[in-house]
């Protein structure tokens, strides 16, 4: 069962580390880039460290791993912010567009409506509804 368990971990580590291996080499800039390596490579560690912790099950491994994954998680996203900052700063890594252009400018003009004439249309129009009751009532 404690193989089940360590097979799944590894599975999914080695999943987010090839996701975030295919992520630096597809994304086209600096801050997607980081994205995946920021969020995938530290989940895809942190599954890692799991499945070792759960296949060796000794107290002094397993208080390790706590502290590298602790580790992990606090340092990996300052990093992450220090070079984004680093990044923008930097005008050859900027992105060419960081703010999208308002809407009105990238939605096409809608199609004008239909036009009716009078005699197309008779629109019933029932102003006060307790004659509405009353008629409905009659009948």
């Amino acid at each position: 069962m404690k193989d089940i368990f360590v097979i799944f971990f590894v599975c999914i580590g080695t999943t987010f580390m090839l996701l975030a291996s295919i992520g630096l080499i597809r994304f086209p800039d600096v801050f997607s880039r980081m994205h995946a390596s920021g969020k995938a490579a530290t989940v895809g560690i942190a599954s890692l460290f799991i499945a070792v912790a759960i296949h060796f099950s000794e107290l002094s491994i397993i208080s390790q791993i706590i502290l590298i994954i602790t580790f992990l998680f606090l340092t990996a996203p300052l990093g992450t912010h220090m070079m984004a900052k680093a990044a923008f700063k930097d005008p050859q890594k900027r992105p060419p567009v960081f703010y999208p252009k308002p809407a009105t400018t990238i939605l096409p003009t809608p199609a004008p409506a239909a036009v009716y004439t009078d005699e197309e249309i008779e629109p019933e129009i029932i102003l006060n509804t307790e004659q509405s009751k009353s008629d409905s009532n009659v009948t």
